[in-house]
């Protein structure tokens, strides 16, 4: 009985072995391969969301030139799951696929964000209310050609400065002519 005990505390225990290597463990150990084999997983579907992103981009265009002009927007609404902010940014990566496969690019968001360098990305029908600040420093730097609504909307902007200013003209003509006065 004493010999029992004796040899089942100093007997090999699993885990324990300290002449197992650690390529051994390495090579059995299932989990790391799991592991693995999901993060190439994750690799793999990160290279194919771009290339997956063009090829809706392509469906969208190809569904808004059958569409009716004003359709494109409720079919979107009623039939997909993404918004149309994301629907333009797949037609936008559609439309530039070459200058993307020119770069490599591996992620979306890469792809992204290599299309919107030095340019405003480009919303499909997007709400009709104007940042006339911005409007207004883009069209002093740029001359860019203005929208209708662009253009009201600068024009209503420069009316009221201009009358404002014209206002302090005013008040400063009268308080220098007072002066004069005494």
């Amino acid at each position: 009985m004493k010999d029992k005990k004796r040899s089942s505390i100093f007997a090999a225990r699993t885990g324990l072995d300290t002449n197992q290597t650690k390529d051994n463990l390495v090579a059995k150990d299932d989990t790391a391969e799991k592991i693995n084999r999901l993060q190439e997983s994750i690799e793999t579907s990160a290279k194919n969301m771009v290339k997956t992103a063009i090829i809706i981009g392509d469906l969208l265009n190809a569904k808004k030139a059958e569409l009716k002009h004003g359709d494109f927007l409720p079919w979107i609404e009623s039939n997909l799951t993404i918004s149309r902010f994301t629907a333009s940014r797949y037609m936008k990566l559609y439309e530039n696929r070459d200058r993307l496969n020119v770069a490599r690019v591996q992620h979306l968001r890469e792809a992204l964000a290599l299309l919107s360098e030095n340019k405003v990305e480009k919303e499909i029908n997007p709400d009709k209310t104007v940042n006339v600040a911005i409007v207004y420093k883009e069209w002093k730097t740029t001359k860019r050609r203005l929208t209708n609504s662009e253009r009201q909307s600068l024009q209503n902007l420069i009316e009221k400065k201009l009358s404002l200013e014209k206002r302090k003209i005013t008040n400063l003509q009268k308080d220098l002519s007072e002066l004069k006065k005494n």
